[in-house]
């Protein structure tokens, strides 16, 4: 009977110390998943950012390792915290413009260990999906067809105001003996500018021509726009494009006026040198640019982001414009970014 007794109490600490072991872990568990809604809740639902943040409280609940690429509006971004193993939990998110390939990696657990961190894996994929559709739920509710029409034409005409501002700084400047030398530039950049205007007078009256394709030279339409926005270029190679005159200008225009603004912003700084860079082979035409004097660039993955912009000035449409125009073309627009390197953008377009 003793036996028995001691075999009774023996059973039921083992039990209360079971259920104390699972109450532990499930609040743990808990206050992971609270932690992270806050922290989402803080970084306004961002999700590139919640990514980067989430790894701290991912390991207070046991997990060994959080991997994930993302495919932020046409921008790659990769990161692995912790240690990556052999079991994990992975899951493939679409939404719109955005994918993402995430592993949460768990190490060895098994029965109700396993149960938690799977529970935990779930409910943390189901808050990044969350965060993308909320996403493109913003971009796509404000681009509407008329609003987008309306904001790609407001982008447009900043373009033209910029570079008329930048004539008049210099003809307030121009010295005398210059007034040749200007005079001979604002002829060369101003058939460029007016072929920009036609384009906005073509989309105002519903007109437009951009299913007109033609053979493109890019040097010659590289070199005119950077005229138009007062920028130094050496352009190497040639390459010719198969691509309306209107999404082309367009797609450059909008890739230019940013290193034009940085001058502008960035007074300290050497202006922009760009280097262009063309070449084709049997299926593309392709342009490489960059900045000489460029700086490494902190924020890659909003590049082409919709209504992200550095400047509290700016639209931030720009290259998203540049990015749907050359993908609606038939070509990509892509960023190569390094951590100590400046940024280089990559045209593709039919040949």
């Amino acid at each position: 009977m003793v036996s028995l007794y001691s075999s009774l109490i023996l059973i039921g600490v083992t039990i209360m110390a079971v259920m104390a072991v699972l109450v532990y872990q499930a609040r743990r568990q808990a206050r992971v998943n609270l932690a992270l809604l806050q922290l989402n809740e803080r970084l306004r639902f961002d999700l590139p950012d919640l990514l980067r943040q989430s790894w701290p409280y991912l390991a207070r609940a046991g997990v060994t390792g959080l991997s994930w690429k993302l495919d932020w509006f046409g921008t790659p971004l990769t990161r692995v915290d912790g240690v990556v193993g052999k079991d994990g939990v992975s899951r493939h998110l679409e939404a719109g413009e955005i994918s993402l390939d995430v592993t949460l990696w768990h190490g060895r657990h098994r029965g109700e260990q396993l149960y938690f961190s799977e529970t935990l894996a779930e409910n943390f994929f189901l808050l990044l999906h969350v965060d993308m559709w909320i996403k493109m739920g913003g971009v796509q509710g404000a681009f509407g067809q008329a609003a987008k029409m309306e904001l790609f034409l407001q982008h447009d005409m900043k373009n033209i105001a910029q570079f008329i501002h930048l004539a008049a700084e210099q003809l307030e400047v121009v010295k005398p003996e210059q007034e040749a030398g200007l005079l001979a530039t604002l002829r060369a950049a101003m058939p460029t500018a007016r072929v920009r205007a036609d384009r906005i007078l073509s989309a105002l009256s519903n007109k437009t021509d951009a299913k007109n394709k033609t053979a493109c030279p890019l040097a010659g339409a590289w070199q005119q726009a950077a005229d138009m926005h007062g920028l130094r270029a050496r352009i190497v190679g040639s390459a010719t494009a198969y691509i309306a005159e209107e999404p082309l200008h367009s797609i450059i225009d909008n890739l230019l006026i940013n290193y034009s603004e940085q001058s502008i912003w960035n007074q300290g700084h050497k202006p922009a040198s760009l280097e262009i860079v063309l070449s084709e082979d049997e299926a593309k035409a392709t342009a490489t640019l960059s900045d000489i004097h460029g700086r490494p660039y902190p924020w890659p993955e909003r590049l082409f982001e919709p209504f992200w912009s550095e400047q509290s000035k700016g639209l931030g449409i720009g290259l998203y414009q540049a990015r749907q125009l050359a993908v609606g073309a038939g070509g990509s627009l892509e960023v190569i970014s390094a951590d100590d390197q400046p940024l280089v953008f990559v045209l593709n377009l039919p040949r």
